[in-house]
């Protein structure tokens, strides 16, 4: 088990290490749980060693500038819309994305990943936030594809298998990602 210490966690914003836009401010732990606001009237429960592995802190954002964003919104925004609208850093360059291609897969029930490069604005439109796996570093996007090809081809193949069997697999191929081609944000 992992232990937090729940002074250095309370009252400040993380954001996923992969979902970049992914944001939240624990509230307590309880039973190995960290209960976090994750935007307006949105709780979640994240199992503490989840927590300890995929979130990082991000100093750059205050959590009562965050609330104070929030209010602008309806119940049931997510801090994502909020980070992605005014704490996002645009850079105004072109960077890539992997993210589910769930308009043109030719999977019934496990959408095809693919790689876009677009500037932030751009991807703002088209890339539904909710769809994204991970920022990929933007000069290995051929390495990146060829083995994304390879793995949505896995995919395809295994897709028969009930989803909560084929969790740990995909799971398993998202962190291969995650680690051989993550561009930290």
């Amino acid at each position: 088990m992992v232990d937090l210490d729940i002074e250095n966690i309370l009252g400040k914003v993380f954001r996923h290490k992969r979902l970049f836009n992914y944001v939240i401010t624990p509230q307590s732990i309880e039973e190995n749980m960290v209960i976090c606001q994750a935007g307006n009237g949105i709780t979640q429960h994240i199992p503490t060693a989840y927590f300890v592995r995929d979130w990082k802190l991000d100093n750059n954002i205050d959590l009562s500038t965050l609330l104070e964003y929030m209010t602008k919104y309806p119940d049931n925004t997510p801090f994502t819309t909020v980070y992605n609208d005014y704490f996002e850093y645009d850079d105004n360059e072109i960077h890539s994305y992997i993210h589910y291609d769930d308009e043109e897969s030719n999977l019934s029930r496990f959408p095809m990943w693919k790689i876009t490069s677009l500037i932030k604005t751009e991807r703002d439109e088209i890339i539904n936030p909710y769809t994204m796996i991970m920022p990929i570093n933007d000069n290995i996007i051929q390495l990146a594809q060829d083995e994304l090809d390879i793995m949505n081809e896995l995919r395809a193949d295994n897709e028969f298998l009930d989803f909560e069997d084929f969790q740990g697999f995909e799971f398993g191929l998202i962190k291969l990602l995650e680690k051989k081609y993550l561009r930290e944000i």
